[in-house]
Formats: C-alpha cells, sequence, structure tokens
C-alpha cells in the first residue's frame, strides 16, 4: 500500500468521526473502557506468571509435595531431605524451609523489648539453591555456624534501623541470643515464600528436641517444604518417574500401614503461587496464593475478556448499522476499481485508527486505576512495570489483536456489497440485518444481566455466611496465642505447663472473664489432621480426620450443644493425657461430633458411647459424648476437614479461648493485657476476637469476586447502553418518514415512542431470560466452593430483568421521544 492511499484512507476516517460524532465519541469510548480493563488484567497476567522467576535458575527448582488419600500436603516429612540427595545424584541442592514466628529483641543495655516477627528456619544450602543476594556479609559461610541468623533488608532496618545489622545480637525469644551473619536484599513481592530472616536447622537442633525437623518416619505429617535443584527438566523427569518406588524401598508395611496411600510429586518452583495444595495453607504455612487467589485471578481474566469483548462487540453492531449511510462511498470506490481486499485494509485502518485513540484516552485511565487495581487484588505491579522491554511488545501486539477483532466482521462485510445493491439501497437491510443486531444485544445484556446477578448473589452469601448457624456461640470469644511451637513446648514442657496454669488462673479471677478454655488450635482452624480408626478395623483403614486437643472447660467455654453421654472432665481424670507422651497402654477420653458418627459408623448417638477409636496406631480413646456438629470456620469450612474429635489432654495448650461478659468488655480486655505482662514480659500480647476474625474471612474470600463482578457489571451496562442509545439513534433517522405518516393519520407521540421502543426491547427482554439462566450458573460455580451457601429468590432475578429492561426502555425512549415530537411536515420534507 502505497504512502498516498494510507493518507487517503487515513482522511477519510478522520471525515468520517467527524460526520458522526454520536456513533464516533460511543465507538471510541467503549473501546476504551475495554482496553483499561483488559490491560490491567493482562499487566495482572504478566505479573501472576513472573511469580518466582526472579530467582537465576527457577526453570530448574521444584518443590517436594505429597498427597495422601483424599488430602494434599505442601510438603513432606524430614527424611526426605537427607535421603533422596543419597539416591538420586542428579539433585544439586536440596533444603527445607520451615516458617514460624517468635519475639525477637534487640540485645543493648537500654532496651529488651520484643516484637513478634515472621522468620523461617533453614538448611544453609537454601542460599544457593535460591541463589539469595546478599548486602552485607558472606553467603557461603552465614548460617554454617549455630545461633547465626541472616536477615532481610527490611527486617534489619526493623531492628536496627540505619545501622549496620552484621554482627549485631537479636535475642530469640528469650531462649539464644542470635548473631547477625548476613543481610540479604528482600525479596521481590512476586515470590511464593516469604523470608524476612532465615535460622539454621541446626540452631533448632540445639534449641529445641531432637524431633525438630528430625522426623525419623516418612510419613510424619510436617509443614515443613522441601525444595531441590537439577540441571535440567529431564533429571528431574527421571526423579518423579521413580518417587514411587523410592516409597516402596523406604516405607515398611508393618510400621507405616495406616499411610500406605501416601504419594509423593514433584512441583516446578514456577507453579507454587498458584497451587491448590496452598488453600489452606495461606496463613498457617506463610504462603501466598492457593485456590482463592487462583480462582479471582481466572474469575478477574474472564471478567476482563468478556468487557473487551463487549467493547469489539458494541463497534461492530455499531459500524455495521451505518453501512446504509456510507453505500455511496463504497459504492464510488468500487466504481473506480477498488477491489474487496483494498475496502478491507480501509475499514481495518479505520478500526485501527479508532483504537490507538481509545488507546491515548486509555492511557491516563490506566496510571490512575493501578494503584486502585493492586489494592483490591492485593499484586504490586506498577505502570513502569506495565512499559518494560519485555512486555510492552505484547501489550501493543494485544491492542493491535483488540482493533482487528472489532473491524474484522464490519470490513469483510462492507467488502461484499455489490455496487448494484448499493444503489438499490439494500446494503444490510432486512431479517439478517435486524437479526445480527438484535444477537449483539442479546449477548451485550445478558453478559450484564448475569454480572449483576453474580454481584447480588455475593451479597447474599456474605449475608448468609454472617448469619449462618456454626454450632458454637461466636460472639465475645476472645483467643490468646501463647505464641510458642510445638518444639518449644517440647522442650520445655514443665515451665509452659506452670507458666499456662497460672496465667489461666488468674484470668479467670476477673468478674468480666466468664469461662476460660485450653486447646491445641482455635477457630477458624479447624485442627490438626491424622489417621484415625476403630477397634476390629483394618489396620490399613484409617480416615483422616481433624482433631483438637482440648480440656475440661473447652466444651462449655465454646457453648457445643452435649446430645449424648457427657463433657470432658477432671472429675473423670483418666480421661486426660498427662505430658507431652501419653502412655499407650491407657485409654483415654474423647468427645466426637455428630458427623463422626457416620466417618466411623458409629450408629446413633447413643450408641456411639464408650466405642473405641485409635489415634495413628498409637493412642487410644473411648467415646465418653457426642456433640452437634460445630464448624470452626462457618460457611467457608470444607466439611470434609471439620474438626470432628475433641481428645482430651493436661498438655499446655497452644491457645487460651475466654468467653467475655460484653458489659465489661473493655475491663476484662484490660485485666487479660495485665495478666498476660505479668506472667510474659516482654513478649506482647497476641489476642483477637473471633468474631472479627471470621468477618475478616468472609471479607478475604468475597470482596474480590464482589467488587469485580460489580465493576464489570457496571463497565458493560454502559457499554451496552451506550450502544443502544446509537442504534436507536440510528433507527428513528432511518424511519423518521414513517413516523411522518403515522402522526399525519392521527398517531399520539406516546403510541408512537411504543412503536419504536418496542424493536428494542425485545432483545433485552430475551437478554433477561438467558441471563437468569447463566447468572444461576456462574453463582453456583462461585458457592461450590463454601461449605453453606443460600438460595436466592426468584423474586431477585424478576427485579433484575426489570431493571435491565427499564434501563433499556429509558436509553431508547429519550430518542424515540424526540422523533415522535418531531413535526411531521418537517419530517416529511426532509425525507
Amino acid at each position: 500500500m502505497s504512502k498516498y492511499l494510507f493518507y487517503n484512507y487515513l482522511i477519510t476516517t478522520i471525515r468520517t468521526l467527524h460526520k458522526q460524532p454520536v456513533f464516533s465519541a460511543i465507538k471510541i469510548l467503549s473501546l476504551t473502557l475495554g482496553l483499561v480493563c483488559a490491560l490491567l488484567v493482562l499487566a495482572h497476567v504478566q505479573y501472576i506468571y513472573s511469580f518466582d522467576k526472579r530467582f537465576p535458575n527457577w526453570q530448574s527448582i521444584y518443590r517436594v509435595v505429597s498427597s495422601n488419600i483424599d488430602r494434599d500436603y505442601i510438603g513432606v516429612s524430614d527424611p526426605f531431605v537427607k535421603t533422596l540427595p543419597q539416591e538420586y545424584a542428579q539433585i544439586q541442592h536440596i533444603a527445607r524451609v520451615r516458617p514460624a514466628s517468635a519475639p525477637f529483641s534487640r540485645v543493648t543495655d537500654n532496651s529488651n523489648e520484643a516484637s513478634i516477627n515472621s522468620f523461617v528456619w533453614v538448611d544453609p544450602a537454601i542460599i544457593s539453591l535460591f541463589s539469595l543476594e546478599f548486602v552485607r556479609g558472606d553467603s557461603s559461610t552465614a548460617l554454617a555456624e549455630i545461633n547465626s541468623i541472616v536477615l532481610s533488608e527490611t527486617f534489619a532496618r526493623k531492628y536496627f534501623g540505619e545501622e549496620d545489622a552484621l554482627g549485631q545480637i537479636l535475642a530469640f525469644d528469650d531462649r539464644a541470643d542470635l548473631t547477625v551473619t548476613g543481610v540479604m536484599r528482600d525479596l521481590p513481592a512476586n515470590t511464593s515464600l516469604r523470608i524476612e530472616a532465615m535460622i539454621s536447622a541446626d540452631t533448632g537442633y540445639q534449641i529445641n528436641p531432637a524431633e525438630f525437623m528430625n522426623f525419623t518416619s516418612f510419613g510424619a505429617s510436617t509443614t515443613t517444604q522441601t525444595f531441590f535443584s537439577v540441571s535440567n527438566q529431564a533429571e528431574a523427569d527421571i526423579i518423579a518417574n521413580d518417587l514411587d518406588n523410592f516409597l516402596d524401598r523406604h516405607i515398611n508395611d508393618a510400621s507405616f500401614s495406616g499411610q500406605r496411600n501416601l504419594r509423593v510429586l514433584l512441583e516446578p518452583l514456577s507453579d507454587v503461587y498458584l497451587s491448590p495444595r496452598n488453600e489452606l495453607s495461606t496463613d498457617e504455612y506463610n504462603l501466598r496464593g492457593g485456590t482463592v487467589g487462583a480462582n479471582i485471578f481466572y474469575g478477574l481474566i474472564i471478567f476482563a475478556l468478556l468487557i473487551l469483548l463487549t467493547s469489539c462487540v458494541n463497534y461492530a453492531n455499531l459500524s455495521m448499522s451505518q453501512l446504509q449511510q456510507r453505500g455511496r462511498e463504497i459504492g464510488v470506490r468500487k466504481a473506480v476499481g477498488a477491489n474487496q481486499e483494498q475496502i478491507v485494509v480501509q475499514f481495518l485502518l479505520e478500526t485501527l485508527t479508532i483504537t490507538l485513540i481509545a488507546l491515548i484516552l486509555a492511557a491516563p485511565l490506566i496510571q490512575a486505576a493501578v494503584p486502585v487495581y493492586t489494592n483490591l487484588t492485593n499484586t504490586a505491579f506498577t505502570v513502569d512495570d506495565m512499559l518494560q522491554s519485555d512486555r510492552l511488545p505484547w501489550m501493543l501486539l494485544f491492542v493491535l489483536a483488540t482493533g482487528l477483532l472489532s473491524g474484522l466482521l464490519p470490513a469483510l462485510t462492507t467488502a461484499r456489497i455489490q455496487p448494484s445493491n448499493i444503489v438499490k439501497g439494500a446494503t444490510l437491510r432486512g431479517k439478517l440485518s435486524r437479526s445480527i443486531r438484535a444477537s449483539i444485544t442479546v449477548f451485550q445484556f445478558s453478559l450484564s444481566g448475569t454480572l449483576v446477578i453474580l454481584a447480588v448473589g455475593t451479597v447474599f452469601l456474605i449475608d448468609h455466611l454472617n448469619e449462618l448457624e456454626i454450632g458454637f456461640n461466636r460472639y465475645n470469644l476472645v483467643v490468646l496465642d501463647h505464641g510458642f511451637t510445638l518444639a518449644q513446648r517440647r522442650d520445655n514442657y514443665q515451665g509452659w505447663d506452670e507458666t499456662n496454669s497460672a496465667l489461666n488462673n488468674e484470668l479467670a479471677q476477673h468478674p468480666g472473664i466468664l469461662n476460660v478454655a485450653e486447646s491445641t488450635v482455635a477457630p477458624p482452624n479447624t485442627g490438626w489432621s491424622n489417621p484415625w480408626r476403630r477397634l476390629h478395623w483394618p489396620e490399613n483403614r484409617t480416615p483422616l480426620t481433624n482433631t483438637i486437643g482440648v480440656d475440661e472447660n473447652f466444651i462449655e467455654t465454646m457453648q457445643l450443644q452435649l446430645i449424648a453421654g457427657r463433657a470432658l472432665t477432671q472429675d473423670f481424670p483418666a480421661d486426660f493425657m498427662e505430658g507431652e507422651y501419653g502412655d499407650t497402654e491407657r485409654i483415654y477420653g474423647a468427645v466426637v461430633s455428630r458427623s463422626a458418627l457416620d466417618d466411623f459408623e458409629l450408629g446413633t448417638p447413643e450408641e456411639a458411647l464408650d466405642e473405641i477409636l485409635y489415634w495413628s496406631g498409637f493412642y487410644t480413646y473411648r467415646i465418653v459424648g457426642v456433640v452437634e456438629d460445630f464448624r470452626f470456620a462457618g460457611g467457608l469450612e470444607d466439611s470434609d476437614r471439620s474438626a470432628s474429635i475433641l481428645w482430651a489432654t493436661n498438655q499446655p495448650g497452644f491457645f487460651t479461648i475466654l468467653r467475655i461478659d460484653p458489659s465489661q468488655r473493655e475491663a476484662a480486655l484490660a485485666h487479660i493485657d495485665s495478666v498476660w505482662e505479668q506472667h510474659r514480659p516482654g513478649t506482647p500480647v497476641s489476642r483477637r476476637f473471633f468474631e472479627q476474625t471470621y468477618d475478616q474471612l468472609i471479607y478475604e474470600r468475597t470482596n474480590g469476586i464482589n467488587k469485580a463482578s460489580l465493576f464489570a457489571a457496571f463497565i458493560t451496562i454502559c457499554i451496552a447502553a451506550m450502544g443502544l442509545y446509537a442504534l436507536a439513534v440510528y433507527a428513528t433517522q432511518r424511519r423518521i418518514k414513517e413516523v411522518g405518516v403515522r402522526k399525519t393519520l392521527g398517531a399520539t407521540s406516546l403510541s408512537i415512542v411504543g412503536l419504536l421502543s418496542w424493536d428494542f426491547i425485545k432483545p433485552v427482554a430475551m437478554a433477561c431470560v438467558v441471563s437468569w439462566i447463566t447468572g444461576y450458573l456462574a453463582v453456583s460455580y462461585f458457592y461450590a466452593q463454601f461449605y453453606s451457601y443460600p438460595e436466592i429468590p426468584i423474586g431477585v432475578y424478576i427485579a433484575i430483568a426489570a431493571g435491565t429492561v427499564l434501563l433499556a426502555t429509558f436509553t431508547v425512549a429519550v430518542q424515540c421521544f424526540l422523533a415522535a415530537n418531531t413535526n411531521p411536515v418537517q419530517s416529511l420534507r426532509c425525507e
């Protein structure tokens, strides 16, 4: 194509935009909105797929994960880290990462105030494995010595300000003084692991008992993640294909019969962030992403593509409705020798020009929207990231594809029009034309209606989850986190026991504190998952069951409903396990939930009493009571992972749960803080109200989809309404003579408005019916992530449909009213 022809096409495009300002403005605005949404999500996609790719050898790093029966885990037990490199020479580096938190304080002469901070226990090979960059210290020896710690830049500034942290001393939970041997550069936001500080596992062995990160069983459950690197994918495939044989060589059926369904798999580092295994690990295992994040991420992609598709379809619809007006131009071009290819090129160039204008208008909107979008989606990309040299070409290609998609159908349709049809005025009239425009209108409004239904469904879900009966009284519960790990409790069992007992006894003295209980986990955590089986069941029949260790006050404090038997009580001291490790010859007491009756085929609540259950093949429990089902995570809970066994223990709990008198709330909280400071001086109190935690969980699980669907619905409705208005303008202009004749024959303005409007309302009404179906399916898919969800009343669907029809009626009625009130003499004269 010559530059003169290109210039001619460009001038024609500008003139067309100038001659039809309403149509041109609507085309440009709809494409602008579509591009803003699509480019933001494209940047989001690029951000997500950049996760963990800042590490130089990310393609060679794998996470070792496991599955057992119907459960998936992010880690494997400790023996793997020693045995895998012995059997597979392909492994270059292997290391474990175990998240934790503890009070740290700077050792100075002036202050020993502590603050709780996250850190990770690691094997020193982690530094070479991930090629971590140090800004101070020697990376090759930083974790070689016992009682050494490596800090991130942020962690170092938190405790040492602008001072040089290297060589400084940090007190670790009053149990060890750690020397800062290195400061590493902060990891970028788009990494799966949060590493604020690293302490070697060898230090952990010294501080904690031998069991710390040193379990001997290949099937032991653990929160430790194991990563290793190889030279290439082929070597990883060799290891992955042999892992079943590896388990056969190392798992003895006699000692591990209850867990023989164990499978070990390799997960590429690039898949870790969106791994479904992270779903229940987001907080507890210090990971980001997981199934919830993935669902929102993919939902945003779908929303953005639908909005962009709506913009493109709207453009095509408006362009095809203008073909009659541009018939002469097309006829002249064809008469002077223009072929179909040239006509197609002209109209595609026109579309690309309009798309370029839309992109220019979208640029400032994107700049303003990025902070809002990243805050909503918990991402960390910027406009500068979008303009990076490796990403900009993809975005420009995406814009080019948008222009081609928008203009292809109008261009091909225009190029095929015969000059003889142009003379007859039959470029694109008749049933086919009306069917195409009606179909596009149905698509646009059905999409809008679907998104509105999804947004309204989310609101109903939030109300339902807040009002759901979850089996215990969720209000006025304060959860006090003691902040120590299982290993810490093993290390100083007697000390923790005495401290906890004294603390809890003093807490209970305040009149504003109604009940005090201890437990191994606290809501919304649903307990530890372990294999249990009934007496006389075969040893390999051990369903994984979530359990909680509790004291005698737990059932009363949580206000669980006892339906058979008795609660756990010190009136029966044999119920309670003493010490860290119980007696395998004794029979302890347990209370089960109603759902456990089905899981273990126990019959009725009364029949279940005195039945015997085995825990992990070691401990024996007699069922002394049955309670109604309770959901510590409410409607967010996976029913297969609900706590269903409460086992009695005198061990010091990880959590103290208090029920307070709401009328003495402030006094009770002040008493809690005072008692904590008395028994745990220098360690900040960590307490929370359960209902606030529960509300926050609901917000996190629903807020993203709620805002996204509302925003997408608003944008698509705006685009569809603008398109409908433009079509109304076009249709009334075409039928101006018909309007004049009808008015001359006595038709009222109202009847003419109704006549003209009905042609537009019919496809909108059909779109409402379609949106009922698609909206119901979308809501059902979203609700499937929750244990309990509401039924949306049929009246809601009808109200949404009525609102959509009213919006469409108002949109076209304004233009129809103007046409109906035109002087018929003037209309006929103009025609």
